[in-house]
């Protein structure tokens, strides 16, 4: 009878651990899943920012270019009709100004696909659902 309940506490030790090593597994799984889609989100974050300051010098490039275009037609429509010093003032600004425009035009090299970094655990945690960034164990005690 004694020896009965021993091996029967044995198995249901065995099962037990068995049970507690699957879990952790699992843990690890879900865990894993949960980090691969936290940084997933986080790079896609970093390139949007790369992506909007792109789209903000482009829109600042295009404009600076329309201002010279119109400053270019506005000294031709005044030769002439003011003093030549005031003519090669404006020139000069426009050559500048066009230079400045093309240096901060990001299309006018072809541009590549941005570098992104590890992110940081910061930067994962809001989007882990509970998850600690340091490992499969849940920080709300889930």
């Amino acid at each position: 009878m004694i020896l009965g309940e021993i091996e029967a506490r044995a198995v249901e030790d065995a099962r037990r651990r068995q049970d507690e090593q699957q879990a952790r597994a699992e843990r690890e799984v879900r865990w894993q899943a949960a980090m691969d889609v936290a940084k997933e989100r986080v790079v896609r974050g970093q390139l949007a920012e790369v992506l909007r300051e792109e789209v903000g010098r482009w829109q600042e490039a295009a404009a600076l270019s329309a201002y010279c275009t119109a400053l270019q037609r506005r000294i031709g429509e005044l030769d002439g009709a003011v003093d030549e010093a005031a003519l090669d003032s404006a020139r000069r600004w426009l050559r500048w100004a066009r230079g400045y425009a093309g240096s901060i035009d990001p299309l006018t090299r072809l541009p590549g696909m941005p570098h992104t970094r590890e992110p940081t655990p910061a930067e994962l945690k809001p989007y882990l659902k509970g998850w600690s960034p340091y490992g499969p164990e849940r920080r709300d005690g889930r």
